[in-house]
């Protein structure tokens, strides 16, 4: 398969870090005296995993991964690129949530929290791709 299209490459950075974010943990609270770290799925670094976010952070590597394959339907890419910005913001609000409600002991952001904000960055660039080959492709049938 060979990448002809700059969308397609940041759509599948997406994957790639939405997959990584998937096994490394989100952040630490010691409540209690015990240590916990959150994150998606039940690593040996991740004691308390979240359904949520893991089910979230699945979506939006499957969207992308089907998104690259609709290279042929430049719309439906433009509106499965829109979708997954809003699942990329729904996961880092999920995110946020999570760490706001930890009452109990202090809590430390991880360096992967990093991840879906890039993820995010990404998944906007893609969308600006389609869109301009988009306007490539109506200015090109314009002219014929």
């Amino acid at each position: 398969m060979v990448i002809q299209r700059i969308q397609s490459l940041y759509l599948l950075l997406v994957v790639v870090l939405m997959s990584i974010f998937a096994f490394l943990p989100v952040f630490g609270a010691n409540v209690d005296g015990n240590s916990l770290a959150v994150g998606a799925l039940p690593t040996c670094d991740v004691t308390q995993p979240s359904w949520l976010l893991l089910t979230l952070d699945a979506l939006v590597a499957l969207l992308a991964l089907i998104t690259i394959f609709k290279y042929k339907d430049l719309k439906a890419q433009q509106r499965l690129c829109s979708i997954l910005i809003l699942l990329i913001v729904a996961v880092i609000v999920c995110i946020a949530i999570m760490f706001v409600s930890q009452k109990d002991g202090i809590a430390a952001l991880q360096w992967s929290i990093a991840l879906p904000f890039v993820a995010l960055v990404f998944a906007m660039l893609a969308k600006k791709g389609v869109k301009h080959d988009r306007k490539l492709l109506n200015d090109s049938e314009r002219i014929r």
